[in-house]
């Protein structure tokens, strides 16, 4: 069994996953994180006893004195708990705390997510006038890694600018839990409206493009708008600026019929996706869209639209613009028209069960503390 000391946000769903899988498998965990996620974990959760007390200062190339101590914090932990790695979940900003790798002296592994190394890394690392400043920086950050792990293997071309050839790169997949997918789906479950509906399950964020999608629900064929309902979910979302564009958005289409849930637990959005005629989901960016991932397990339609998705699974799924028009177009085309189901359950399940890829990873951990010879 290892020590691993991680690096991450314990209020995000994937950060916890993989803590909470190496701590089942045997393995001892410790996660730094900055306060103001420690304080939101603590109001969700209670205080979890595999989180460090003392609080993490938010990495920026412009504090030096905060870096400092930030890395004095690190290697007090690596030496305090023996971790044999230190495992940096999501890229940006954290990788730049590989830039102390030498203090450290133990083996470091990234994991990047999607939003990290698609659009926010390669933004500011090569926009603006402090880009070449920060490439420069970070490359010497990614310089401290041994291991990039990442959930598509777009995200290794994206930051070619700032790997280097030295580290090891491994595809890990943030899968979908294919065991609870199964039990659900062997026991029916009724429709929760009485009429047909269209679903756009992914939360309230401006990266979701909600607010295209309802321009396009405008423009679609009346007897559409007549049959069909628009479901939208998180109502209760706390990007509240965003959720009061869409109301208004929606608001403004009497002749609609909308329902806009609250947050949904899994359960109730695999309900509600199962029933759907079609689900349409049109981020910006997104390297392991699980709810995409569960809709194609759950074998209902899906509408995606352009953001560059995981060709192994997504090759042959229907793909839109994201213009109004172009929207409005395809959900009609397969609402009037219908689709066949391109990825079999069966390969979603080799490729994305979720035990399946933490075991995986596991492994890959494992390999770098028993072949590292740098320390």
């Amino acid at each position: 069994m290892a020590q691993f000391l991680i690096i991450g946000d314990p209020n995000d769903l994937h950060t916890r996953f993989r803590v909470e899988f190496l701590m089942q498998r045997g393995h001892g965990v410790e996660l730094l994180c900055e306060q103001n996620e420690m304080t939101r974990s603590i109001k969700n959760n209670g205080p979890l006893p595999w989180i460090h007390p003392k609080a993490l200062p938010y990495f920026s190339w412009k504090n030096r004195q905060l870096r400092r101590e930030g890395a004095h914090l690190i290697t007090e932990r690596i030496g305090q708990i023996g971790a044999q790695l230190l495992l940096i979940m999501y890229g940006e900003p954290h990788v730049g705390w590989a830039y102390y790798h030498q203090q450290f002296k133990i083996p470091i592994a990234l994991h990047t997510y999607g939003t990290d190394a698609l659009v926010t890394l390669p933004q500011i690392t090569q926009a603006g006038l402090l880009a070449p400043l920060r490439k420069y920086l970070f490359k010497r950050a990614f310089a401290g890694v041994q291991l990039h792990v990442a959930s598509s293997r777009k995200q290794f071309e994206t930051l070619q600018h700032l790997s280097n050839p030295r580290i090891n790169q491994q595809l890990v997949r943030i899968g979908i839990n294919s065991k609870a997918l199964d039990a659900f789906k062997a026991t029916p479950s009724a429709s929760k409206l009485d009429r047909p509906y269209v679903i756009f399950p992914r939360m309230m964020h401006p990266i979701y493009n909600h607010d295209i999608a309802l321009d396009a629900i405008a423009l679609l064929p009346k007897e559409i708008l007549r049959a069909y309902s628009f479901v939208f979910i998180d109502a209760d979302s706390r990007h509240t600026s965003y959720t009061t564009t869409i109301k208004a958005k929606m608001d403004a289409q009497a002749d609609v019929q909308f329902e806009w849930l609250p947050r949904l637990d899994s359960i109730a959005l695999w309900t509600w996706i199962q029933h759907a005629r079609l689900s349409v989901q049109l981020p910006a960016t997104d390297a392991s869209a699980i709810t995409a991932l569960e809709t194609l397990y759950l074998e209902t339609p899906l509408l995606l639209g352009p953001a560059d998705y995981d060709h192994d699974l997504y090759a042959g799924i229907p793909r839109t613009l994201l213009t109004p028009q172009e929207i409005a177009n395809n959900i009609t085309r397969l609402l009037q028209h219908g689709m066949t189901q391109r990825v079999s359950v069966e390969t979603l399940k080799k490729l994305t069960d979720s035990e399946a890829q933490s075991l995986l990873l596991e492994n890959h951990l494992l390999t770098l503390i028993e072949n590292n010879t740098e320390f």
